[in-house]
């Protein structure tokens, strides 16, 4: 039985927590908040429950070897477990240019606001699609706040890209491909995997962002199966693939819907998270759009 400490609790920090701990081992779950859940605290596939390992209010620092420091002093164990969520894209990476003024926030900083009760503004555009995206936009929506999502993925049911931002103290204005639209508040929803402590191990959105709780199930049950029994690389290209060590079994997330290579054999994928086995020594390809 091995000492598992996790960082986060967000429900890839739990789910991994739950399956390591059925499986015999020892947990311990570090989260900085004062309740689970993350980013799914706003929508409603997030299920409140009970857990006894985690505890609330701990800052973790720094990882030092098997331990983490925290502002609650040192938890160590015999493996140390990143679950610290996304980071948003900035305007800069987006390619979003303009003024930079008040009115623009990152989808965790304005999920934030509103589930503490905060009006971000009156009409606001979310850039990004993703399950937190919608959560956010509905609460806004109830809030008397009136909101429209679109964003430049394949996967969006409106697709548009910002590409300038216009106001001076509040914003204004967005530019997009598709035209002005007169705004007072964007909200960047573009995420990808951020890990600032730098574990060996990342599980959830800190490893690779997947807004389908079934999926995201999926990706950590693979992970454990192979933090127990170990596992062979594998190598992908032009798609996210988690866990990349694994078992024999993978979550692969495409860019849009399309055709994807695994071990030299072609596959239709028309969903954007698909589970493949795959075996030593071969590699996925995303090969080309449909």
């Amino acid at each position: 039985m091995a000492r598992v400490v996790i960082i986060g609790a967000g429900l890839g920090g739990l789910y991994a927590a739950e399956k390591l701990h059925d499986a015999g081992h020892e947990v311990v779950v570090l989260e900085r908040l004062e309740r689970p859940g993350g980013v799914w605290i706003l929508h409603e596939d997030y299920t409140a429950g009970d857990w006894p390992w985690v505890h609330f209010g701990v800052t973790a620092t720094a990882i030092d070897g098997r331990c983490v420091a925290t502002d609650r002093g040192r938890f160590c164990g015999d493996v140390v477990i990143e679950a610290t969520g996304f980071r948003e894209k900035t305007p800069a990476e987006l390619g979003i240019f303009g003024t930079r003024p008040a009115g623009v926030f990152a989808l965790w900083t304005a999920m934030r606001m509103t589930e503490l009760g905060w009006r971000i503004g009156r009409r606001a555009v979310i850039y990004g699609c993703n399950k937190w995206a919608e959560g956010l936009a509905r609460r806004l929506s109830d809030g008397g706040v009136d909101a429209e999502m679109f964003g430049p993925s394949f996967w969006c049911r409106e697709r548009a890209v910002v590409k300038e931002l216009r106001g001076s103290d509040r914003l204004a204005q967005i530019v997009t491909d598709r035209g002005v639209i007169d705004v007072d508040t964007l909200v960047i929803a573009e995420a990808v995997p951020h890990s600032w402590l730098g574990a060996a191990y990342r599980v959830g959105n800190s490893a690779i962002v997947i807004d389908d709780v079934s999926y995201m199930r999926l990706a950590v049950e693979f992970f454990a199966k192979t933090l127990e029994g170990g596992g062979f690389r594998v190598y992908a290209s032009g798609l996210e693939v988690f866990p990349s060590v694994t078992a024999g079994e993978v979550v692969v997330k495409v860019p849009a819907p399309g055709v994807v290579e695994i071990c030299g054999v072609e596959a239709q994928v028309s969903t954007q998270y698909a589970v493949f086995k795959v075996r030593e020594g071969c590699a996925l390809r995303y090969v080309r759009r449909s």
